[in-house]
């Protein structure tokens, strides 16, 4: 999944939901910290942290990867 195209999908989703990037943390379990680093492009994401993204904020970011075929 390219980083860009995950990393604008998350936050473009924290923006239509009014939610800050601490909220985003709480609601998965983690670190604020941890999402800085996802947001910013400078975590690879493991399947697991894309499904609790997927579930957790409504958008699919596992179908990116298709979509960029």
């Amino acid at each position: 999944v390219s980083q860009s195209r995950y990393k604008l999908k998350v936050l473009n989703r924290l923006a239509e939901l009014n939610w800050t990037q601490k909220r985003l943390a709480e609601e998965m379990e983690v670190s604020p910290q941890q999402i800085s680093k996802i947001v910013s492009g400078k975590e690879n994401l493991t399947i697991e942290t894309q499904v609790k993204l997927q579930e957790i904020l409504s958008i699919p970011i596992l179908a990116s990867y298709y979509e960029s075929k």
